[in-house]
């Protein structure tokens, strides 16, 4: 998140400063630290580095481990401060991450209060609900999130064991620490974060949850009964975009910011969607195979936290085409419309990044499968959950199209990239969807087929602008 704020900030006020604490022996080295960083996720071109002042220190230590006279400069040079650091393991006691993430607001707050009064822009976590880290399943089915909402410290105590999960405790208490803040005068907001992946450029981190548990079901082929790609994975440029116009913005009302996109493009999207034809298996079965890797396994270490939500997060009682959280503080104070990123675009520009960096990848990559067979197997579970009749809804015509078509696209004349293949099955099956869709609308509404239709109007050609204008031309038209 911060190096995508950062960018976010500069780009948004071409007058900031932004000055950047660094664990670091020096300027110098917190400088090559950045540099590294901004490379990594390739957006070092689009940072003005002559407005980044870095500062070495340690958000964990008393003054950032900062002379008291270093110290005062800062509190005299700062106008806002943005609290990103945190740390994000999710297999820790409350006990062995307070220090960081509960005590660290300490010099936080003390270069708040310190000289002047100073803005506050805390980055916490949608993570404190136990709801949403559960992914709203089971008994959290019919349960929301709504703006400036608190969460319920009974169900986070049943959710979240002291012992075990001491991640989602530190970042409430953190938040409370905010809020006392705000009582002394200090002017706070708090963004709660959702769960974080695939940036414009593609740039995933190896240790973010849940990609260790994508990388351990590539490795033994088979995946927990419920298992699906997350859909509350949202684009972290597309988050620190939505921070940075907030905090930018002087006529904000709100304090607390739910980072989220309310409706996910499709209600959940399954490994098959992509090409993934895996083994799906009870979680047992798939904790076994696993296991049987031992320290090979991208889920070593990590055990007791997929045992302990193993019965929310392989839930097959998850789908749904909208997430019960409220956005609107984010809608009402951000000064500019929000637009969430198409999925296959995040999800081809991951693809894409992991290949490029191959070298330091510390899991193994999928690889997409075009088949007619598992293309027919995903439209059937089309038609069954949407209720049609899978003749009707995909006819033999249709069928026989489409096994043409996958013949065509895997013959050597095609020249189809192995790389694009996951690109090609999900337009496949978007279509194999939309086609189950449409065939539910007509069962539930027969009065389509008494439609007459009279000398009608085709338009013909690659879905671009032309065609997309015709279409919305003749729409405006009651005749049509």
């Amino acid at each position: 998140m911060g190096r995508f704020l950062l960018r976010a900030l500069l780009r948004q006020n071409d007058r900031l400063i932004v000055h950047c604490l660094i664990r670091a022996e020096s300027a110098e080295h917190g400088f090559a630290r950045l540099r590294d960083a901004l490379e990594q996720a390739e957006i070092r071109e689009e940072i003005a580095e002559e407005r980044l002042r870095v500062v070495p220190g340690d958000s964990s230590r008393e003054r950032f481990g900062l002379s008291e006279s270093e110290f005062g400069g800062l509190c005299q040079r700062v106008d806002a401060v943005y609290h990103v650091a945190a740390n994000t393991r999710l297999v820790l006691s409350y006990a062995d991450i307070r220090e960081t993430n509960a005590l660290g607001l300490r010099p936080v707050l003390e270069l708040c209060l310190r000289t002047r009064l100073k803005h506050l822009f805390h980055f916490s976590t949608m993570g404190i609900f136990p709801e949403y880290f559960c992914d709203f399943s089971r008994e959290y089915g019919q349960s929301r999130i709504d703006d400036q909402m608190q969460p319920d410290l009974a169900a986070m105590k049943k959710a979240f064991p002291f012992g075990v999960v001491g991640y989602p405790w530190s970042k409430l208490v953190a938040e409370q620490g905010v809020l006392f803040a705000r009582a002394a005068g200090v002017p706070i907001a708090i963004f709660r974060l959702p769960q974080m992946g695939l940036s414009s450029t593609g740039y995933a981190q190896a240790n973010d949850f849940p990609t260790p548990l994508f990388a351990a079901a590539t490795q033994v082929e088979m995946a927990p009964h419920g298992f699906s790609l997350q859909r509350n994975a949202e684009p972290v440029d597309t988050v620190s975009e939505i921070c940075a116009a907030i905090s930018l913005n002087p006529d904000r009302r709100f304090t607390v910011y739910h980072c989220c996109d309310p409706e996910p493009p499709y209600e959940d999207l399954e490994v098959a969607e992509l090409g993934y034809y895996w083994k799906s298996v009870p979680y047992a079965s798939f904790r076994r195979s696993c296991q049987a890797l031992r320290d090979g396994s991208p889920l070593r270490g990590q055990w007791v936290l997929v045992d302990h939500f193993a019965p929310y997060w392989f839930s097959e009682d998850r789908a749904r085409s909208t997430v019960p959280i409220g956005d609107r503080a984010i809608r009402e104070d951000c000064p500019h419309p929000i637009k969430w990123p198409a999925l296959l675009i995040r999800h081809a520009r991951s693809y894409d990044w992991i290949r490029r960096h191959r070298d330091g990848w510390p899991y193994p990559v999928p690889h997409g499968r075009l088949d007619f067979d598992g293309l027919m197997g995903q439209a059937e579970r089309y038609a069954e959950r949407m209720g049609v009749p899978f003749e009707r809804t995909y006819p033999e015509w249709m069928r026989t199209g489409l096994q043409q078509l996958v013949q065509a696209l895997k013959s050597p004349e095609a020249g189809l990239q192995e790389t694009r293949l996951s690109h090609i099955v999900y337009g496949l099956t978007r279509a194999l969807r939309s086609n189950a869709a449409l065939a539910r609308e007509r069962q539930r509404h027969p009065e389509i087929e008494r439609e007459k239709v009279e000398r009608p109007v085709f338009i013909v050609g690659i879905n671009r602008t032309g065609t997309t204008f015709l279409h919305r031309l003749l729409s405006r038209d009651s005749r049509f």
